[in-house]
């Protein structure tokens, strides 16, 4: 699982080495992005800008922020 946002340059340099690692093992283990914050058309242009093929899911309720406990990105 892997929570990112458009604006978090951390978060938008991994994405080809998730992408690459799910190419890779994507039949063992299944990986997730999580964008609580981007809309739909954006999420999806940065995800295919950077090679990304994985699940991709919105969370504009950010309840997967709140369940983590997160703080903020990465």
């Amino acid at each position: 699982m892997n929570l990112w946002a458009m604006w978090c340059a951390p978060c938008k340099a991994e994405m080809p080495a998730l992408a690459q690692a799910s190419t890779e093992f994507g039949g063992k283990v299944r990986f997730v992005g999580i964008n609580p914050q981007d809309n739909a058309d954006t999420a999806r242009q940065v995800a295919a800008d950077r090679g990304v093929a994985y699940e991709q899911l919105l969370d504009h309720l950010q309840r997967s922020v709140d369940a983590l406990s997160l703080t903020g990105f990465p």
